[in-house]
């Protein structure tokens, strides 16, 4: 989370709506990484990345490539 929110740093200002947009998403995967029990909670996650994975893959390479590993790493966690 921490890469993802320095490399949203590094964009510019054009960006302001992406930025947004992700660091809203950094927020709650990291205040609802405590509710991952919940199978619909866990649904819903994956989709929300996966929704700003398609928006941002042409714009934001890096910040997609790493909203990919998080996606990544949650499957293999079993979320």
């Amino acid at each position: 989370m921490e890469q993802l929110r320095s490399e949203l740093s590094a964009l510019g200002p054009d960006a302001g709506l992406a930025k947004e947009h992700i660091n809203r998403l950094i927020d709650d995967l990291e205040e609802q990484f405590q509710g991952l029990e919940n199978a619909a909670h866990r649904a819903t996650l994956r989709d929300r990345i996966a929704r700003l994975i398609v928006r941002f893959e042409s714009e934001h390479p890096s910040i997609t490539g790493m909203l990919d590993r998080i996606v990544t790493t949650l499957a293999n966690i079993g979320v």
